[in-house]
């Protein structure tokens, strides 16, 4: 995977709230990076498959997104050999544990769950950032 100078990410949310905690939380960080949103399912492969879209070195993925839920959005994705090998990481509200199941099964790297106050959530978009963006390696 080649890497730009600044990365790029990918955000996959529908809710107007959580995307601006989001977004805070990134332009917080002290992780530098491009973030393109997308609002639902079917938009985000849309793109990601379009061949002049950039390949994003991170996507947090909603689960639940109209269209097509996070699960169904992580198939389609792990089938493309541009996105075959980019993180993923479910940051969701949704915890049973048949959704992290298929999330898992359908090729997350990471299910982290949402928290409710808005200070955790902007913690939690850190840690992620922090991990996936500088701490773990990809191919």
């Amino acid at each position: 995977m080649q890497y730009l100078a600044t990365p790029e990410l990918l955000l996959i949310e529908d809710s107007c709230d959580d995307e601006r905690l989001a977004l805070r939380a990134i332009s917080q960080s002290a992780i530098a990076c491009h973030v393109t949103v997308q609002r639902d399912g079917l938009s985000a492969i849309n793109h990601l498959l379009d061949d002049d879209s950039p390949e994003p070195a991170l996507i947090i993925l909603d689960y639940d997104l109209p269209y097509l839920k996070g699960d169904e959005v992580l198939s389609h994705l792990r089938k493309s050999e541009k996105i075959r090998f980019t993180p993923i990481v479910v940051f969701s509200g949704q915890e049973s544990e048949d959704c992290l199941k298929n999330c898992y099964n359908s090729g997350a790297n990471s299910f982290v769950a949402k928290p409710s106050l808005a200070e955790d959530f902007q913690a939690e978009v850190a840690r992620i950032l922090e991990y996936w963006l500088r701490v773990n390696r990809t191919i």
